[in-house]
């Protein structure tokens, strides 16, 4: 339970640096979080796959994407509910 943990928060610290500079992921699962090793520290997280990321910036006709994307067994309930 504790290593899952410590991947989690680096997961959650990947997301919020990406959300920071304007970038949402959209396609964050279990395959998408790769464990690693870097400079010998073991455990350290790798969040991959930003090919369907979208910035949070309106579009230039101020409409809100709703495509579909991503992977559908992972995508949060309401989401599924509201497209």
């Amino acid at each position: 339970v504790e290593r899952a943990i410590h991947f989690l928060r680096q997961v959650c610290e990947a997301l919020r640096e990406a959300h920071g500079i304007g970038l949402i992921h959209r396609d964050i699962k279990p395959g998408n979080i790769f464990a690693s090793h870097l400079g010998g520290v073991w455990d350290v997280a790798k969040l991959l796959d930003f090919g369907l990321v979208k910035s949070t910036e309106i579009s230039a006709h101020g409409e809100e994407d709703k495509s579909i994307v991503g992977t559908p067994l992972f995508a949060p309930p309401e989401w599924m509910h509201d497209h």
